[in-house]
């Protein structure tokens, strides 16, 4: 017997009124495992089928990590009330016929991953998607969550040891707090709120909008778009930003008092030809390191940016 997952079992029941899930084992009615934010659903598609998938935590003092991938569609991140991560799939349009959903789980991990029934199942083509809602207990292990032609939303402040967050044609929004995080994006923005002992953000073909909390080293790349980072005003930092064509943007800090520079080349937003900008804020105990190939550098103060 499994000591860990609990996977709902249920049928649909339709009526006039709608859809009510109830467990076939128990007959309890499930419609309360509904989540409190829907995602909208696109003109000319529809719901085809849903599902909960519940994990308990036995042990939720002791290192217990995540692991969810999703090849299609959106993953909304929210706070669990419990001990237990729980995640509600939503299929969309012919999704149930293309898709599969594997599961896994130990006393220490779990995984939900969904991957093409057929190997070679071409994806530009609409096969519908499935849309997960995530509820999350505060403090987990290492979390690690992708997604293939979707966004990945924490609606609630993601807190875990380890988080990992990266995307495919889709966005990264919202709120991690970790002791290392990792972020990354192709096809896509990213716009979060940080804090975290170390910190990599990566996007290819996109923007990063970063508001840094407290952290001790970040390191942001970004290939073609635009990086604009907001601080807290009595921050202590070390910073270096380089940028191959673009421009560096710094007249905020310049408003500190403890704000020194200790190295320029910039250039004017009209002359795309590089530039780079090292300097110090108070005491210089974290370190920020930014780089573009192209796309500006903006630095804010936080409350100014987002």
């Amino acid at each position: 017997m499994k000591n860990l997952l609990i996977t709902s079992i249920f049928i649909i029941v339709v009526g006039l009124s709608g859809c009510v899930k109830i467990d076939i084992n128990t007959g309890k009615n499930l419609d309360h495992l509904k989540f409190s934010v829907e995602s909208p659903v696109p003109e000319g598609s529809k719901i085809t089928y849903d599902t909960v998938i519940v994990f308990d935590i036995k042990k939720p003092k002791e290192k217990f990590s995540l692991e969810v991938s999703n090849i299609s569609g959106d993953i909304k991140i929210l706070k669990s009330d419990g001990n237990n991560v729980r995640a509600i799939l939503k299929y969309r349009d012919d999704a149930k016929k293309y898709y599969k959903v594997y599961e896994y789980s130990s006393p220490s991990k779990a995984k939900i991953i969904i991957k093409t029934k057929e190997k070679w199942l071409d994806l530009k083509k609409d096969k519908g998607e499935i849309d997960i809602t995530l509820f999350v207990p505060d403090n987990l292990g290492d979390i690690s969550i992708s997604s293939v032609n979707g966004d990945i939303i924490t609606l609630d402040p993601l807190k875990g040891a380890e988080i990992n967050l990266s995307t495919v044609n889709g966005d990264i929004k919202g709120n991690v707090n970790a002791h290392f995080s990792t972020l990354s994006s192709v096809n896509g923005s990213i716009k979060v709120i940080i804090s975290a002992d170390s910190v990599n953000v990566d996007n290819v073909n996109g923007s990063i909008k970063v508001t840094l909390k407290n952290f001790d080293e970040v390191d942001i790349n970004e290939v073609n778009g635009s990086v604009s980072v907001s601080l807290l005003a009595d921050i202590g930092i070390k910073g270096e930003a380089n940028t191959v064509n673009g421009s560096i943007h710094y007249s905020e800090l310049e408003e500190l008092p403890n704000f020194t520079v200790l190295e320029k080349n910039t250039r004017s937003l009209w002359h795309l030809n590089g530039g780079s900008l090292k300097f110090r804020i108070g005491s210089g105990k974290s370190y920020l390191h930014i780089s573009t190939v192209n796309g500006s550098i903006s630095f804010h103060i936080r409350g100014r940016m987002i």
